[in-house]
């Protein structure tokens, strides 16, 4: 080698070691980070390892095989046939609802029901006949001509009295008393037509079959007068008569101004000056409004 090639790989040389001993020796800068972002990339770093390690709950569940009633089958039966929490969630709020498996090939249109978990299943599926729970025919034909003779006051009733009645089942029951709570109470079985969203309004999508329609239903309600709480219309503020379903906020607020205007109300007839209400508006409120009066423990009519 000649000497210029040797002063070449000395300076080559020298320029490597200074490089190294400089990464060696000169301190590195450290961003500054504060003491809630370190918490915060600390809990993200944490969450992440816990899924990365964890597995879902139904993963741990035994599958255990056996005959079930989807209608009656418990939450836990259900997980241990292979079934999804969700899925068990969504089965037992159908059924809250009133929702029934009137057979095994319903199940197929359980959401997210795939054809091998339904095949595994199907053998096991066992759906008693409605209404029957056990009973002998004799009983079963007295139950149902029960049903038929039955007849049921709205404003007395309980959601177990009107469950007895063909076509009405536990969602349509919670509703019939929440309106008759909204109401005061019926003057006419015919209101339940004003309920919307109800089941006799639409076709039941999860089996293809018809309802019971509302007009089968009626004969078998009744509504007695005599437990309706009329609105006290000379004592009541505007905003408490619109919280009536049968007062907007415009309606109630007339009849406060014209109450102001003339004293005291004293018919329904008085109603025609309020420009707000139509004959048919007057008709439908004046059974809930009371034109009576209290003075000093008085009642003045």
């Amino acid at each position: 080698m000649t000497r210029r090639q040797y002063i070449g790989l000395a300076v080559i040389a020298l320029l490597i070691g200074g490089m190294l001993t400089v990464m060696n020796t000169v301190p590195r800068r450290v961003a500054a980070v504060d003491e809630a972002t370190a918490d915060s990339m600390a809990h993200a770093a944490d969450s992440l390892r816990r899924k990365a390690h964890t597995r879902y709950r139904y993963d741990t569940v035994e599958v255990v095989l056996r005959v079930f009633d989807p209608n009656t089958a418990d939450s836990m039966t259900l997980l241990q046939l292979g079934l999804r929490p969700w899925q068990v969630h969504n089965m037992l709020l159908y059924r809250a609802r009133g929702g029934r498996w009137r057979e095994a090939a319903d199940m197929k249109r359980l959401y997210g029901m795939t054809d091998s978990l339904y095949r595994v299943l199907e053998p096991y599926i066992s759906i008693a006949p409605p209404d029957t729970c056990g009973q002998d025919t004799a009983a079963v034909e007295r139950a149902e001509k029960a049903r038929r003779d039955t007849v049921i006051d709205l404003n007395s009733a309980d959601t177990a009295a009107l469950c007895l009645i063909r076509g009405i089942g536990p969602y349509s029951a919670v509703r019939i008393l929440r309106y008759r709570q909204e109401l005061g109470g019926y003057v006419s079985p015919e209101q339940l037509r004003e309920l919307a969203d109800m089941p006799w309004d639409r076709a039941a999508e999860e089996d293809g079959r018809r309802p019971i329609p509302l007009d089968s239903i009626l004969p078998h309600l009744t509504a007695t007068t005599d437990s309706v709480k009329p609105l006290a219309v000379n004592r009541l503020s505007a905003e408490r008569l619109m919280r009536h379903p049968y007062l907007s906020f415009e309606q109630a607020r007339d009849i406060y101004e014209l109450r102001r205007e003339r004293i005291r109300l004293r018919g329904p007839e008085d109603l025609r000056a309020v420009p707000s209400l139509t004959d048919s508006d007057r008709v439908r409120i004046a059974p809930y409004l009371s034109f009576e009066r209290v003075e000093k423990g008085v009642l003045i009519r």
